[in-house]
């Protein structure tokens, strides 16, 4: 059922999105006007690079919105399990990593050369932190033929940033739910 959750979950954020492109170019104002001395040697050029750098922190949401890319969140989706903790706050320029429910799971390094989410994108994935079982939900994911995948994560420092002992994954990288047992 995933893609039936597509108006509710990825219409809502493109729609945003394309809201927030639009006013980004709107404010873009004289940025992308080049000064003629921009790539030059000595002081022209310096003064027209100082000149087009002042421009620049007003339009760092334009440039930069690394929130808007990753910070998306599926709130109120038939396909999330929410766990009662708060939403992360949106900013378009800062992203802040959680395995909130809703929320893009989290960046790590297991090892070198091998992310976190590499492990994501071929059905479901459920990360086990520790000895934190999940038969159940295993079972239960066979039963309905749901792909799974299983994933024991023993770095302390990952199962610190997800925060709980169980977490499932969706293929597109969202967390459907946490929780420290099924």
């Amino acid at each position: 059922k995933l893609l039936a959750s597509y108006e509710t979950e990825r219409r809502p954020i493109g729609l945003f999105n394309t809201r927030e492109a639009a006013d980004n170019y709107d404010k873009s104002g004289t940025i992308f006007a080049v000064p003629e001395a921009l790539e030059e040697d000595g002081a022209a050029g310096a003064i027209a690079r100082a000149a087009v750098a002042s421009l620049l922190p007003p339009k760092i949401k334009h440039f930069a919105p690394i929130g808007v890319h990753l910070g998306s969140a599926y709130e109120n989706s038939p396909l999330v399990v929410a766990d009662g903790t708060p939403p992360v706050p949106f900013d378009p320029v800062r992203y802040t990593p959680s395995a909130r429910p809703g929320q893009r799971a989290p960046h790590a390094w297991l090892a070198p050369g091998q992310s976190m989410l590499d492990l994501f994108g071929r059905g479901f994935t459920l990360l086990r932190f520790g000895e934190a079982g999940g038969e159940p939900l295993i079972e239960a994911a066979r039963g309905a033929e749901l792909p799974l995948n299983v994933a024991d994560i023993a770095d302390a420092a990952v199962a610190r940033l997800y925060e709980r002992r169980l977490v499932l994954v969706r293929p597109d990288g969202h967390v459907a739910w946490r929780g420290e047992s099924v």
